[in-house]
């Protein structure tokens, strides 16, 4: 019995998905999004090392008052030597 795994890292948004013998599931990724399916591909890491991802990062950013850094469109940048 096999089971495979597959992740869709969007640009705006990401999905995870599993097959099993007989089943294709999309996972619940995001408790903090509307729709806990799909998760937005942002990254905010705030001024004490906590990461967070999604739409808690998107709160957090905005309760934090933009103290810290917000990664998005991350697909964009990855190629890059900078990054």
């Amino acid at each position: 019995m096999r089971t495979v795994f597959g992740l869709d890292f969007g640009t705006t948004n990401s999905a995870l998905a599993v097959n099993s013998p007989g089943n294709t599931e999309v996972i619940d990724i995001d408790p903090h999004n509307l729709t806990e399916k799909t998760m937005r591909s942002v990254i905010f890491v705030d001024r004490a090392d906590g990461i967070y991802l999604g739409q808690e990062a998107i709160l957090q950013y905005i309760e934090q008052g933009g103290q810290g850094r917000f990664m998005q469109s991350i697909k964009t940048f990855l190629p890059s030597a900078a990054f």
